[in-house]
């Protein structure tokens, strides 16, 4: 009876030690398993965050390039802006620079000659000595061409003057802004197109 007992629980103990190593086996293998999952799905969000993450740095790489791009055009363009400005108040200095009274005299006398022989002139003009001028046109005009010129301050003009037959419509403009605006019209193409090489 004795030997029936002890091998009753001999294989009772070999029994519950077989089950528990299948079990400890099964959930070996389930643990396993569930590692092996959450690997995969770990590897996968890395993967994916890669992939966001490359989309960010090109995107923010084309913002950049495109507000490197702007800023050079913007530059360019501010650079030839000024580039005209310098040249446009250098040109301007010069015809302001030429405004003297022997000038002056000399076109309206001309114009006179030419335009208006016998008609009386209206000239208004800044940025000379007035009262000089009318001496020095008053006596040549009235000698010779049996005309008077009436000379008189147009705070609007910054320098130079415009010239007219009294009574009518028609002047000439010598003033520093409509020369300027005149030689611009010859001299920008070409500026423009040396400013335009690259």
């Amino acid at each position: 009876m004795e030997v029936k007992l002890e091998k009753l629980i001999e294989k009772i103990k070999s029994e519950g030690v077989d089950f528990a190593k299948t079990e400890a086996s099964k959930i070996l293998e389930d643990a396993q398993k569930e590692a092996k999952n959450e690997l995969d799905l770990a590897n996968k969000e890395i993967e994916a965050q890669k992939v966001k993450s490359k989309k960010e740095i090109d995107a923010y790489q084309s913002n950049a390039n495109d507000s490197i791009n702007q800023a050079a055009r913007d530059t360019i363009i501010s650079v030839r802006n000024e580039i005209k400005k310098l040249f446009d108040n250098a040109l301007k200095s010069k015809i302001i620079d030429s405004f003297d009274e022997n000038l002056i005299k000399t076109v309206i006398i001309d114009i006179a000659k030419n335009w208006s022989s016998g008609k009386n002139l209206d000239v208004v003009l800044n940025g000379v000595d007035i009262e000089k001028i009318q001496k020095m046109i008053t006596k040549e005009v009235k000698n010779e061409l049996k005309s008077s010129v009436d000379i008189k301050l147009d705070k609007k003009i910054s320098h130079g003057f415009r010239v007219g037959v009294k009574g009518e419509d028609l002047h000439y403009d010598f003033t520093d802004e409509s020369i300027l605006e005149t030689l611009k019209l010859y001299l920008n193409p070409k500026l423009n197109e040396i400013l335009s090489k690259k």
